[in-house]
Order: C-alpha cells, then sequence, then structure tokens
C-alpha cells in the first residue's frame, strides 16, 4: 500500500514528519519530499508550495513516480461558514475553484464543475470525526483560488457563488490532479482564520497550531488505514 500525503507549505507537513519519524529522500521539482515505510505500508510525504500551479505541478510528480493508492490532502484554511471556529477540522465532501468558472469545468476536459473524495476513505474520516468533541470535526465543500482571502467583501462574493465551508489555495487543484490520474483522495483542513480584514493577523498567529492540528488528525488517519490493511492482509 502507498500513501501520498500533500501540503503546501512546510508547517502544514513537519508534525507528519516529526509524528512518522519520516526522513528526507529526495526532492521533486526543488521541494522536498519524505518517506516512511510501516507495516508494509509506503508513505510519502510532499511539500507542493502554495498555488494552484505548483500543487498541481508536483502532485502530478509525485503520481507519477510514487503511483500512490491514496493521495491526502492536509493543511489550513481560511472560513467561509459563520459556525467555523479557528481549529475546527473540515473533511472535504467536495472540492472546487472559485476562480475557474463552472462552465468551464463542465464543458472542457476533465468535464467536472467539482471533485468529490473517495467514498470509502471519506467514511473512515467522518466515523473518525465523531469521536472528537461535537463540531469540532466536520464535513464540508471546500473551494480553491490563486488569492489569500482577507477582503469581507470578496469573501460575500465566493459564499455567494459557491457556498463552501471554507477556502484555501491548493486543494482543488490536487484534487483535480488526482482525478484525471484515477488516483483516490480525501482531503483535511483546519481552519486558521476567517478569510476577513483579520485574516493576514490570525494566520500568523494560528498557522503552527492549525497545521498541527490537521497532522495530528492525518496521523490517525493513517494510522487508521495502515492497521486495518495490516489485519486484512494477516486473515
Amino acid at each position: 500500500m502507498k500513501l501520498l500525503v500533500v501540503a503546501a507549505m512546510h508547517t502544514e507537513i513537519e508534525g507528519l514528519i516529526f509524528r512518522l519519524k519520516a526522513e528526507k529522500s529526495g526532492t521533486l521539482n526543488s521541494m522536498d519530499y519524505y518517506f516512511r515505510e510501516m507495516n508494509h505500508a509506503g508513505i510519502y510525504l510532499v511539500q507542493c508550495g502554495v498555488g494552484k500551479v505548483n500543487a498541481a505541478a508536483i502532485s502530478q510528480h509525485a503520481i507519477t513516480l510514487f503511483q500512490p493508492d491514496l493521495l491526502i490532502i492536509t493543511g489550513i484554511a481560511g472560513s467561509m461558514h459563520e459556525n467555523n471556529r479557528i481549529g475546527d477540522i473540515i473533511i472535504a465532501r467536495e472540492l472546487g475553484y472559485h476562480d475557474v468558472s463552472s462552465g468551464q469545468m463542465k464543458h472542457c476536459f476533465p468535464y467536472q464543475v467539482s471533485f468529490l473524495p473517495d467514498e470509502k476513505a471519506f467514511k473512515e474520516l467522518d466515523a473518525m470525526g465523531q469521536e472528537y468533541e461535537e463540531g469540532r470535526v466536520k464535513s464540508g465543500k471546500i473551494v480553491s483560488g490563486e488569492r489569500f482571502i482577507k477582503d469581507p467583501e470578496e469573501k460575500r462574493k465566493i459564499k455567494e457563488a459557491h457556498r463552501p465551508d471554507c477556502v484555501d489555495m491548493e486543494s482543488a487543484a490536487i484534487a483535480h490532479t488526482a482525478f484525471i490520474n484515477q488516483v483516490p483522495f480525501v482531503c483535511i483542513r483546519t481552519i486558521c482564520d476567517h478569510a476577513n480584514e483579520d485574516s493576514l493577523e490570525d494566520f500568523s498567529f494560528f498557522e503552527k497550531e492549525s497545521a498541527d492540528l490537521s497532522a495530528s488528525f492525518t496521523f490517525e488517519f493513517i494510522m487508521r488505514i495502515i492497521e486495518k490493511k495490516s489485519l486484512q492482509a494477516s486473515t
């Protein structure tokens, strides 16, 4: 079994490097990646850089090189829903772009307005979330675009057009890349700011804490699926 974990920034992946005791194994387009083998499962941790193009380019390189059975997107995000608190974990049930027209996505390759996670892996994440404090882990829609959202008017327009739960700059591009390669994926993001005029200050203050919450939840998920795979192999 091969797992590929992709995150934009080092802060979003360092918690997994530490928990998994992964070692640096090389670079992909000048970005570091790390590896750990556990219970016959190979786990690749890849930093892709900020933004959709970086995310897609390095995810494609990693998919081609490592041939994963499951791709896991992890990291932090800005809230687009008034009920979200900083530190809440959002499991993507749907991913799309807020800066690409739905018509283009629908009528041009890959003919998808949005991208859906692997059903089995999503259910496992959802079951995990139910074991946490009520409301701290929830499923939702994530949208991505080439901007850090800090303007209330821009946030209002994105909410009106897409009804998302949170926003980031990479997830939809990674999901898009996984989809066209027929690689199952899931996405885990933790709220770091409220995508408003305080976002830069909140991001600076909560970045590491929120990133580590995502890493912790992602680590637990990895351990669960490896354990289940190991039990299945022994029966």
